[in-house]
């Protein structure tokens, strides 16, 4: 899924933080930030980077949030996984891990991912 972000920061050459809808992420770059630069909008794609088992949890209840957990890369979000597969928790984010949860689809739940993954398009 294709989305148009704001770079925000930039530290080291693969941290990259963005804006997106009012949202701030801090994301790993495998690929590099070459030619990327700070206050200028790009268009991006993210993906979840799981180090080992993904930790998901059915919520009871509606909510859309995003919480840094360690200062780093670390997240735990929430939000809406709809009926085909996306996660919304305020960015809509397309990813093959919970679309193997098709038992969750149309429900709220709580993912903690230890990265996003951006790649500048």
């Amino acid at each position: 899924m294709v989305h148009n972000a704001l770079i925000i920061k930039i530290e080291e050459e693969d941290t990259v933080t963005i804006k997106m809808d009012e949202i701030e992420l801090t994301c790993f770059s495998s690929l590099g930030t070459d030619n990327i630069l700070v206050n200028r909008n790009y268009p991006i794609e993210l993906s979840f980077f799981f180090i080992e088992d993904e930790d998901i949890i059915p919520l009871d209840f509606g909510v859309k949030e995003v919480t840094r957990i360690d200062g780093y890369f670390k997240y735990e979000l929430k939000g809406k996984l709809t009926t085909d597969g996306v996660f919304d928790f305020g960015i809509l984010i397309e990813d093959d891990t919970l679309a193997s949860y098709p038992y969750l689809f149309g429900t709220y739940i709580k993912v903690n991912v230890d990265r996003i993954d951006i790649t500048f398009l």
